[in-house]
């Protein structure tokens, strides 16, 4: 009688074990495709609950015709069928590994008079990857295209410009590839011999421009059209290989409208999936009236003028126009939606946070050693970032305090310390010498750092020659500070 309760309660757990696996399992969902015709734009839709999946589109001698990576959830994707698609039955399969699903579509043969004549004769039109290739100019290092007024397709020889930057200059939109993004199609495919690099920038729509909308609490205003950056290497023999994550080292740069605010504009990405606008930065260069951003993904972009204000700080209040600019940049956000609260005080996380994003910090390796910094705090990333950039310390070896109040003398420092990463040492004649009168109360470790950060008008005292040193700063003094150093560091 034991020895079958032990066999039924072995099955039992086995079962238990197998179920909770099969429930558990991952899966994905394609939607039904639609047939089609050469030059007819196929979309490809469905869910799933895999982080990433690969999606491959076969052609019927089962060659590859099209690949890209897709984020996870809801997806959707979409290519052209080249002009030279062999009528016949084409693959879709979606998934990672062991998880697929697989939809099938027919290419429809081009009925008579459709190409010019019979669907039987006649020439035969050549690859899309035949296209006459634009030859590059090459001066000092780049490469530089210039397509005819009109388009918004570029198709270049990859070993025409071969370990350079690429430039590709339409009428509107300027788009800067760099070597290593070409270097990472190219990892993508078995036989880089013959590939070409397609640009394509596409106009979404002529009807935004001014038009005026609401997020989050801000006013946005399109500054320009809105524009669809695709980039891809089309093999040999046809296969398109689509970038979408970047490693940074491509550039878009987009024309913006004179009457705009400059120092309220930045590059916007539509979001798909939140269907909102998503902040990405830019640089202004009042001569030309553009602006530049480096890119991380490829997307819809636009510039876009965003104001933020805050019911509890006025247009009378001193700080108004700087929370203006730093809002504008996402530097700087309220407590809540339509409240900035600038009489309170910040934390040392908050602080740290706004100065990795003024300097765009990169995630770094090394680990902190603060045991009161959480991996799953919203600061934990910003905290680490400046801890591998040098910027911060802990107020003992192994505490942080991330949400105790930075002091004025705090502040200082890292102020200093950022300027310093990127400015190098604040030489002057005054650094080392008393400048407020309440010098005797600014601790001993930040007592330089204080007057240099006064000496480069990175901060200045709270009047009558006192600077408070051991006081908490509040929000609005750290946003005074914060847009001073940004302005220190501009070009």
């Amino acid at each position: 009688m034991k020895k079958l309760i032990s066999l039924l309660i072995l099955a039992g757990i086995f079962w238990s074990s197998f179920a909770g696996n099969a429930f558990s399992a991952s899966s994905v969902a394609l939607q039904d495709i639609k047939d089609g015709r050469a030059l007819d734009t196929v979309a490809m839709s469905g869910h799933t609950d895999l982080e990433t999946i690969t999606v491959k589109v076969l052609r019927p001698n089962q060659s590859i015709l099209y690949m890209n990576v897709l984020k996870g959830g809801d997806f959707s994707d979409s290519f052209t069928l080249p002009d030279d698609s062999v009528p016949g039955t084409y693959t879709v399969i979606a998934g990672s590994g062991d998880v697929q699903d697989v939809k099938k579509f027919q290419v429809i043969a081009p009925s008579r008079g459709e190409d010019g004549g019979s669907s039987g004769g006649g020439a035969v039109p050549a690859p899309a990857n035949q296209t006459p290739a634009l030859k590059p100019v090459i001066q000092n290092g780049i490469a530089s295209i210039h397509p005819e007024a009109g388009q918004n397709t570029a198709l270049i020889a990859v070993g025409d410009f071969a370990n350079m930057p690429l430039k590709v200059l339409f009428h509107e939109v300027y788009l800067t590839v760099g070597p290593s993004e070409v270097q990472a199609l190219l990892m993508r495919t078995a036989n880089a011999e013959g590939a070409v690099l397609q640009v394509k920038v596409e106009s979404t729509t002529s009807m935004e421009m001014g038009r005026l909308t609401r997020q989050n609490g801000a006013q946005f205003q399109m500054a320009g059209e809105i524009f669809d950056v695709k980039v891809s290497l089309i093999t040999k023999d046809g296969t398109e290989i689509r970038a979408v994550q970047l490693a940074g080292d491509m550039e878009l740069s987009l024309p913006y409208d004179p009457k705009a605010d400059e120092r309220l504009l930045g590059i916007y990405y539509r979001n798909d999936d939140t269907k909102q606008w998503e902040y990405v930065g830019g640089t202004v260069d009042q001569n030309s009236e553009r602006i530049q951003v480096k890119l991380k993904h490829l997307s819809s972009y636009a510039a876009i003028s965003y104001k933020k204000s805050f019911d509890d700080v006025p247009s009378s209040h001193w700080a108004n126009r700087t929370l203006e600019l730093l809002a504008a940049r996402h530097i700087v956000s309220g407590k809540t939606e339509n409240l900035f609260q600038p009489d309170d005080y910040t934390t040392r996380a908050e602080f740290t946070a706004m100065l990795v994003r003024v300097l765009e910090l990169p995630t770094g390796k090394e680990s902190t050693p603060f045991s009161d910094v959480s991996a799953d705090a919203w600061y934990a990333d910003p905290i680490q970032r400046a801890y591998a950039a040098g910027l911060i310390s802990g107020l003992t070896d192994t505490k942080f305090g991330p949400d105790a109040a930075i002091t004025r003398e705090q502040m200082a420092m890292l102020l200093v310390k950022a300027y310093e990463a990127k400015r190098g040492s604040i030489h002057a004649g005054q650094a080392s010498q008393p400048v407020f009168k309440d010098q005797d109360q600014i601790s001993g470790w930040a007592r330089e750092a204080v007057n240099q950060a006064w000496t480069a008008k990175l901060m200045q005292g709270i009047g009558e020659g006192t600077f408070d040193a051991q006081s908490a700063a509040t929000r609005s003094q750290n946003a005074q500070a914060i847009y001073n150093l940004m302005q220190n560091l501009l070009p």
